[in-house]
């Protein structure tokens, strides 16, 4: 039934955000060229040092009231009509809502509301954090010249990273039901050492062949790792008119930083086949391995009658970035290039199209403590990525419809696997044009989405339960360039 005229505006909320960061990035390197390696080889050697120094502040503001004109209800921003239908015309929504109709009445009536000074002081330094972080790099690498096939690259590489975060707790006290806002230091150190090598053979003019060893490092975000604390409570519904238990009577979702994140080191290995095609387009197919210790995660939980801070709730979302203790990730892919002079010589506007394809196929696991008897896949990594393009280039025109499919994929865990986060899979279809008129004048358009495909998001592995879907259209532009 639309009962739009049922839903009263009970507040709004406004803020702005303040981001700063400067960067100090200093370097030295020095190169040789070497006559004789390994053996009377050609090669060269290269060293270097470089040190980056970041200091980056964020600062958010966000302004919370409550109260309004009981009479002013979503009806009014949002009148009867035909409305869209959502989930695959599964559900009907009643109709659209009017921004500009919702912001013309608050901007007339901000004397109806009053100011939620908890809500706004906690809400104005929960994302709040003051970060110095200092990367010292040392590295030194060569190539070899074995021969007029077979090269190489190696290297190793040492980082020491250093930082001190500045974040704020909020802290609630319901004996007086007064609040506080307390800061929070935390600092970290590590150390990591970067192999690198890397061989290419030239099997003849038009093949050959990749083969690369090399170590990578993923430092978690400065918003995981700082010590920040956010509790919201009852931040979607009234306690007083929609009472749930006496004793726990308020809902609420936290959000806990944590300064014990430690970066992420992968090993890879890598392996390639190529080749070129007189046409210019190129077939390759490759191999790949990563052996990954520490992976960052985002693990989310739902408590029920519990006390927080002193705070009864009958539900509590917790949710926080955590390390995992290690994964694995495999995988092989092909790719094509091939424009259409590849199957035919002559010429006619025929030759101006193409196909450019590729696909991935990934099978991957990771451990998480607590949970290590679990088949788990790693964090947002589907199983099967396709993308399929069809192009056109000649006689002044270039055009483009892209397919870009992916399977599901694990978003972040839950305390169960019928409660973990799962995004389902995704489509999308694109279509670029454009039109050089002359050597300044280019008209294009482009359109995204076309297919108007929406993300949803699941709990447990294709189970069908929603947990949220976000809906978009497509995006049309039209447009000109100039080049002077």
């Amino acid at each position: 039934t639309n009962q739009l005229d049922q839903f009263e505006l009970r507040r709004f909320r406004e803020g702005d955000s303040l981001v700063q960061e400067n960067t100090w990035s200093p370097r030295i390197d020095f190169e040789w060229d070497l006559d004789s390696v390994f053996g009377g080889h050609p090669g060269t050697f290269k060293t270097g040092i470089k040190l980056t120094s970041r200091d980056r502040f964020v600062d958010d503001n966000s302004l919370r009231t409550v109260g309004g004109d009981d009479d002013f209800t979503i009806l009014d921003i949002a009148p009867p009509g035909a409305g869209f239908s959502i989930f695959d015309g599964r559900y009907m929504y009643p109709s659209s809502l009017n921004a500009d109709t919702a912001l013309t009445y608050l901007n007339s009536n901000r004397g109806d509301f009053e100011v939620d000074a908890e809500a706004s002081a906690d809400n104005s330094r929960e994302d709040d954090y003051d970060v110095q972080e200092d990367i010292l790099a040392v590295y030194a690498m060569g190539t070899v010249q074995w021969n007029e096939q077979l090269s190489m690259t190696y290297g190793l590489r040492y980082e020491q990273t250093d930082a001190d975060l500045l974040a704020f707790e909020y802290q609630r006290f319901r004996d007086d039901d007064s609040f506080l806002i307390v800061e929070n230091m935390s600092s970290f150190d590590y150390d990591n050492i970067l192999p690198n090598l890397q061989l290419r053979y030239d099997i003849d003019e038009n093949s050959l062949v990749r083969l690369a060893f090399t170590g990578t490092v993923g430092r978690p975000k400065y918003e995981d790792a700082s010590p920040i604390s956010s509790l919201d409570i009852n931040d979607d519904w009234d306690p007083e008119s929609d009472p749930i238990d006496p004793a726990f009577p308020n809902i609420g979702e936290l959000e806990i930083g944590n300064p014990e994140l430690t970066p992420f080191e992968a090993l890879n290995f890598d392996l390639s086949y190529e080749y070129y095609l007189q046409s210019g387009g190129v077939l390759t197919a490759g191999v790949f391995q990563k052996e990954i210790d520490n992976p960052i995660y985002e693990f989310s939980s739902f408590e029920r009658d519990v006390i927080y801070n002193d705070v009864a709730f009958e539900g509590l979302s917790r949710s926080q970035t955590r390390n995992a203790d290690s994964a694995s990730i495999s995988g092989i892919e092909f790719n094509a290039q091939l424009p259409f002079t590849t199957f035919f010589t002559s010429s006619t506007f025929l030759d101006g199209f193409g196909i450019d394809a590729n696909a991935t196929f990934i099978s991957s696991d990771v451990t998480i403590f607590d949970r290590e008897d679990e088949d788990l896949p790693f964090f947002k990594q589907p199983a099967e990525i396709i993308n399929l393009a069809f192009y056109y280039q000649k006689y002044k025109f270039s055009g483009r419809v892209a397919y870009n499919w992916q399977a599901e994929a694990l978003d972040d865990l839950d305390g169960n696997a019928d409660e973990d986060r799962w995004d389902e899979d995704r489509k999308y279809l694109d279509i670029q044009a454009s039109y050089k008129v002359n050597d300044t004048f280019t008209v294009y358009a482009n359109w995204q989405n076309v297919m108007e495909d929406n993300k949803e998001r699941t709990y447990g592995r294709k189970s069908g339960r929603i947990r949220r879907a976000e809906f978009y259209g497509s995006n049309l532009r039209i447009g000109t360039r100039f080049n002077f």
